[in-house]
């Protein structure tokens, strides 16, 4: 009857009484770049949904009279290609709490990696349960993403910010998360308009005067 994958039924509660939201579904084995693949994934997604619909009808008491509101209006693609920068974000930079003079973003979320077999979830590739559970900074600290990441080596005036950034399988665990993305995005944006205003390229920018920007606007760095 329930065929999604995995152990784990994850849901949020939203403001509206009676509404969840339903962070369950995983689809593996699927090429990001290849529209073929991607339609089946889509197929096998909506497929997964309506059993978990199913499900929480006969089994889970509240959610007998429950219904679809709504879904995504496509598949949600965790990752896939990702540029190699002047710095590649890892997994040590993550559990380390590492800083760096040119950070554009502040985190502690935990590495976070979902099997690319459709298996469910697992702390790192390549690791096992027990080895990969740390995968988070030192409790009560940070860690940090430097502009860096944002610059694809041999490639000039152009920045890269969100889920293709430069770092590895498991660094992007961390940092693939929207808050980052947003993060990135404004510190992306930023140091474009100032290195048009400078009239430099971006890997030439003066971090300093990037990071004396962020901070008028409001980002923690």
């Amino acid at each position: 009857e329930y065929i999604a994958p995995g152990d784990l039924i994850f849901y949020i509660s939203r403001p509206r009484r009676g509404e969840v939201v339903f962070n369950t579904t995983h689809v593996g084995g699927v090429r990001g770049t290849n529209a073929e693949d991607l339609t089946r994934a889509e197929i096998e997604g909506r497929r997964q949904m309506m059993s978990i619909v199913s499900f929480l009808r006969k089994y889970v008491p509240g959610f007998e009279n429950s219904y679809l509101l709504r879904s995504a209006a496509h598949i949600g693609v965790r990752e896939t290609r990702r540029i190699v920068g002047d710095y590649v974000f890892s997994e040590d930079d993550v559990e380390e709490g590492r800083k760096f003079p040119d950070c554009i973003c502040r985190l502690a979320y935990p590495v976070d990696v979902h099997s690319g077999k459709g298996e469910g979830y697992v702390k790192s590739e390549g690791k096992t349960e027990q080895a990969a559970r740390r995968g988070a900074p030192p409790a009560g600290d940070w860690y940090e993403i430097p502009y860096r990441c944002l610059l694809p080596k041999g490639l000039e005036n152009i920045l890269v910010a969100g889920k293709c950034v430069s770092s590895t399988q498991a660094g992007h665990g961390a940092i693939r998360i929207m808050p980052a993305c947003i993060a990135m995005g404004q510190a992306a944006g930023t140091a474009a308009a100032l290195s048009v205003q400078q009239g430099v390229s971006p890997r030439a920018l003066d971090t300093n005067l990037l990071l004396d920007v962020l901070r008028s606007r409001g980002a923690l760095v």
